[in-house]
């Protein structure tokens, strides 16, 4: 019922939505989520959000939660005015998106394109080493056998 109410309400009432929840929540546990909601309720870039943000990511991260970390390293990413700020914050993304166990996620992010290209090659290289038991030298043998 919550999603439909949502999907069903224009973009300028999803960002009211945002932004009142935003205010609602004062713990000092919930500084992540109020960034994320601040986050979704604007207009459009704001390097004072995307800081923001990327510190309420730092936090997330430092207490163990990938998942909302990569939200809102997502999040500012969206807001952030500098391209490259913006490929650094998607590789931040990407990295916290395999943390939390989501690798379709992670590469997808990859794939967008990140400032790091040793963290595609380490997602591709990870991804070899899981469908590949074994080690490197056994699989350099088999192919000269």
């Amino acid at each position: 019922t919550r999603i439909a109410a949502y999907e069903s309400g224009s973009p300028a009432d999803r960002r009211d939505v945002h932004r009142l929840l935003a205010r609602v929540l004062h713990g000092d546990g919930e500084s992540p989520r109020r960034s994320w909601h601040r986050g979704a309720g604007a207009l459009g870039p704001s390097a004072r959000l995307v800081a923001e943000l990327r510190g309420a990511a730092d936090k997330a991260r430092r207490t163990g939660q990938p998942a909302l970390a990569r939200a809102l390293s997502e999040r500012a990413a969206a807001l952030c005015p500098d391209p490259a700020e913006r490929s650094r914050l998607v590789t931040r993304a990407a990295a916290d998106a395999w943390q939390a166990g989501d690798g379709d996620r992670a590469r997808r992010l990859v794939a967008e394109g990140t400032a790091d290209d040793a963290l595609s090659g380490l997602i591709a290289l990870r991804g070899q080493c899981r469908d590949r038991p074994g080690t490197a030298a056994q699989h350099s043998r088999r192919g000269r056998d």
